[in-house]
């Protein structure tokens, strides 16, 4: 009978006699995968549901994937205490040398790889010695780490996916900047032909020229656009780079325009539409910007009596010649010293009403919507409450009086243009989270949203001599919408359900149909075909058919690259689609008689000139009207 020795005896929870315990390690991982997939797949009421769950699950796996470790890994506590102590330093240590932006990603992104890496590699390791299996545990942690100290985060989409690129590679808007040729100002805008050298600017018939149409509503009532894109692709007439904006644009004529971002200056351009060519550009030094969306203005601006109206991200309101972009005047739209901006940035945009100019940035000085003398800047009335809003102020008749809706953090106000005297209020606590949606107005009744689950809402108002009475006619979960506008076509709405496009019945608030998974896009009515036209984030541009029983899509195709949150325009024959990147226009005249293949070799030979540094993007003299301050 042999004897064993005490030497030879090894005590539970030396690997060897028994190997480290990895089943809960599997179970957390699976769990962790399977979770962030399940939510990313379902629609919750409350979208935040979402975006909560994506930043808490690797957070919690982190930590279940702790107390294994610590008191079910069989490891001794040696290994049990030292190796988290490695790996927590080298995480932590990350935050302190990535790059500026990365915060959020080091949670989002590289926690839930590095628990991937790190168990990944315990499995694969099983036929080596504990030594060398916990060093390159060590190692794998430690590549990891460093892999994301490498990467810049470039803004997350509606549907909370990451865009990651290397750090030390140039943006799309540094880019954008080193390519712009700059000429000084001449005393013609057009500087060549002479056509726009005229004493002014005038709006005529197909002109599209304020925020989501001259109405506001997002209606185009102009000719029938071909439908059948197979057959007759839409033709792309150009495509050029555009800096950091989350703004449209709006067309006069010839001439188009639109805000972005350059570097530190934020500016006003015109283009000429048949080409995408500058005609003339006006800077000023400021810049917004934060993690999720990224940098540049979020309004557009607002063409009325040869002048152009802008607010920036920032809160600066602009009075611009339209023709040549001298600047009138300029003013910020809140009151008092060192205020600061909004989480988002300042996003509305301006409207005129009789020589008033109106403007919604919230409440950061008392007051939520400011008005302008239109042609000297001068303040005029400041009203209403809440906290914050990222929706423009509407002009709207109720009960047969004209009047300025604001819709802002604590609910909807109707307000005199004339004096800022408050008629009526509604009250809709939006608690914490923003208002983003323009009302719909609808005989003496409004349409009113506001995303993270809340719903829309339909309300009544009515009037006896100078008693106003507002009441609720429905509440509804039909539409959820995030940032993204509806439009009505008879008594049923279109718009989005969170993510996923859907038909609401105005009369009973009920869903008709829910389908199309288009992001956080955006839809214009197309309203003598009954047709829609989205754009979706992510760029493309969908046509559906304006059907109350089901969700009909039509026709399909890649308009944009990148992340596309931008209300679409269409004007003069033409399909004006942009994003904090690069801007394009489509041909949506009815084509007969051309065949596809023919429309499709033209545009690629296009698309392929356009994004030549010799092509349109840094063709034409850009003409420059500044004022900086």
């Amino acid at each position: 009978m042999s004897s064993i020795s005490p030497e030879t005896v090894q005590p539970v929870g030396v690997e060897g006699s028994r190997p480290i315990r990895l089943w809960p390690a599997f179970i957390i991982v699976a769990l962790m995968l399977g979770a962030g997939y399940l939510f990313s797949q379902l629609q919750f009421d409350n979208p935040g549901i979402t975006h909560l769950a994506q930043l808490a699950i690797p957070l919690l796996a982190a930590m279940s994937l702790m107390v294994w470790w610590l008191f079910f890994s069989c490891l001794k506590w040696r290994d049990r205490l030292v190796v988290p102590a490695i790996i927590m330093a080298c995480y932590f240590g990350t935050f302190l040398v990535a790059d500026a932006s990365m915060p959020i990603a080091l949670i989002l992104s590289a926690l839930p790889r590095l628990i991937l890496v790190g168990i990944v590699w315990l499995v694969i390791s099983i036929p080596l010695k504990w030594p060398l299996r916990r060093a390159g545990l060590v190692l794998a942690v430690f590549l990891t780490c460093g892999y994301y100290t490498l990467l810049r985060f470039e803004g997350i989409s509606g549907e909370f996916s990451l865009k990651l690129d290397y750090r030390w590679k140039q943006t799309a808007e540094e880019n954008y900047v080193t390519s712009q040729v700059h000429l000084p100002t001449s005393d013609t805008v057009m500087g060549g032909d002479g056509n726009m050298a005229r004493p002014g600017l005038v709006a005529t018939k197909g002109d599209w020229t304020a925020f989501r149409g001259a109405d506001g509503v997002s209606v185009y009532q102009g000719p029938p656009i071909p439908e059948d894109w197979s057959k007759h692709p839409l033709q792309l007439l150009w495509k050029r780079r555009i800096g950091p904006g989350w703004g449209s644009v709006v067309i006069v004529g010839s001439i188009g325009f639109t805000q972005e971002q350059r570097g530190h200056q934020e500016v006003v351009t015109a283009f000429q539409i048949d080409t995408g060519e500058p005609i003339w550009e006006f800077a000023e030094e400021a810049r917004f910007e934060e993690a999720l969306s990224g940098a540049g203005p979020r309004s557009t601006p607002l063409f009325q009596g040869g002048k152009l109206y802008s607010v920036g991200a920032t809160g600066r309101l602009n009075c611009l010649e339209a023709l040549t972009g001298e600047k009138v005047w300029g003013t910020s739209i809140v009151r008092g010293e060192n205020i600061e901006v909004p989480q988002w940035g300042y996003a509305c945009s301006p409207i005129i009403v009789g020589d008033v100019v109106i403007v919604l940035p919230g409440k950061p000085d008392g007051a939520a919507i400011t008005a302008f003398d239109a042609k000297t800047g001068n303040p005029l009335w400041a009203a209403a409450d809440g906290d914050h809003s990222y929706t423009s102020a509407q002009y709207a008749t109720m009960c047969d009086i004209p009047q300025i809706l604001a819709f802002t953090s604590v609910g909807l106000t109707g307000i005199l243009p004339d004096s800022g005297k408050v008629l009526w209020k509604h009250e809709w606590s939006a608690g914490g989270y923003a208002r983003c949606v323009q009302p719909y107005v609808q005989d003496d009744t409004i349409v009113i949203s506001t995303y993270f689950g809340l719903g829309i809402r339909k309300v009544k108002v009515t009037r006896d001599g100078e008693t106003w009475k507002d009441e609720i006619v429905w509440d509804s979960k039909g539409f959820k919408p995030y940032f993204n506008d509806m439009v009505v076509v008879g008594k049923y709405a279109y718009g989005f359900d969170n993510t996923i496009f859907a038909c609401l019945d105005l009369a009973t608030g009920q869903r008709q149909w829910k389908g199309g998974r288009y992001g956080c896009g955006q839809v214009l009515l197309l309203e003598k075909q009954r047709k829609l036209l989205v754009i979706s984030e992510q760029g493309e541009a969908v046509l559906l058919d304006a059907n109350s029983e089901r969700h009909v899509e039509l026709a399909k195709f890649q308009a944009l690259d990148g992340k596309t949150w931008n209300h679409p325009v269409i004007a003069h024959g033409k399909l004006f689609v942009r994003n904090s990147e690069e801007m394009a226009c489509y041909d949506v005249r009815p084509t007969v008689g051309v065949p596809a293949e023919s429309l499709t070799q033209r545009s690629e030979i296009q698309d392929t000139a356009v994004r030549n540094p010799g092509g349109l993007v840094d063709a034409g003299a850009v003409q420059s009207s500044r004022g900086l301050e």
